[in-house]
């Protein structure tokens, strides 16, 4: 018999690895392949190869098919944020940069990797008065027909039988081309 779940296996492999304590919670046989190749997948963004390629890689390394291929790209997307890895990968450069310079006494080169570093922060996270379309929420809409919530005129069970027989005798027994401003 399978067992029911609600989430995904991409899910349930992030909340392992986000989780604190792992007593008692193992992966099954089938999730630990799966992120094995998620990994794998991690390990081909942070080189930054190209995502043709790395479908080519992906495909030449397990052995699958082009959307096997591209649902592991998805799920490593899901598990590990494809844009958060290029973004740790472009700040470990600089990083490495900075540290170069500085084992240099290069003041120069430390001064152009201070402004990329800078430039990256802005281009990434953007100033403080932008934000990530992404992050933008609907409002929650509650659809209620309680006329003091709404403000509007909700006539009872009578009123609206008072205001059909004025229709009715208004313009005859075709009501539904009737101007209700007029009753």
């Amino acid at each position: 018999m399978k067992k029911l779940t609600l989430h995904t296996p991409a899910q349930e492999i992030r909340e392992f690895l986000i989780a604190e304590n792992k007593d008692g919670y193992e992966l099954s046989p089938d999730l630990e392949e799966k992120l094995d190749k998620i990994e794998f997948c991690r390990e081909l963004i942070g080189n930054s190869v190209d995502e043709l390629d790395l479908i080519a890689k992906l495909r030449k390394e397990f052995k699958i098919g082009r959307t096997q291929a591209y649902n592991i790209l998805y799920d490593t997307d899901k598990v590990f944020n494809k844009r958060q890895i290029l973004i740790d990968k472009t700040f470990s450069e600089i990083q490495k940069s900075i540290s170069i310079a500085m084992a240099k006494q290069d003041a120069k080169a430390l001064a152009a990797c201070i402004k990329n570093k800078i430039e990256a922060i802005k281009a990434f996270y953007g100033d403080k008065e932008t934000f990530e379309v992404a992050n933008i929420q609907p409002p929650d809409v509650v659809f209620l027909n309680d006329p003091g919530l709404v403000n509007q005129f909700v006539p009872n069970a009578d009123e609206v039988l008072d205001i059909t027989a004025k229709l009715i005798k208004m313009y005859g027994g075709d009501v539904t081309d009737a101007n209700y401003e007029n009753v």
